[in-house]
């Protein structure tokens, strides 16, 4: 009986120590997956800053080709022609390529 009990309390003790070295080892997973996470969250910072300074061009760019006379979608169809623009619309179109850019043209 006493050798009955003794493996049982043997077993039990083992499960608790194995327990333990799962807890640890979950604890360690769990700090890597952080880090990873951490890691992961600065790329996609990374890439949003990225893609407003890519949009922020491109729509300053529009501005521009306004500001002589034409625009994106007549220049991808391949024409080149340009129209005069009144001293009213150059105006604003500078003041938004301003508030877009920071700079002034």
């Amino acid at each position: 009986m006493k050798i009955i009990v003794l493996v049982i309390m043997l077993v039990l003790v083992a499960y608790i120590f194995w327990q333990r070295w799962l807890l640890k080892q979950q604890s360690y997973d769990l700090a890597n997956l952080e880090k990873a996470c951490d890691g992961y969250k600065s790329q996609i910072q990374n890439m949003a800053i990225q893609h407003q300074s890519t949009f922020n061009a491109l729509q300053a760019q529009k501005l521009m080709l306004e500001l002589v006379g034409s625009d994106l979608n007549k220049v991808i169809k391949g024409d080149y022609s340009v129209q005069p623009v009144s001293e009213k619309e150059m105006k604003d179109i500078k003041r938004k390529v301003m508030e877009i850019t920071g700079k002034e043209i």
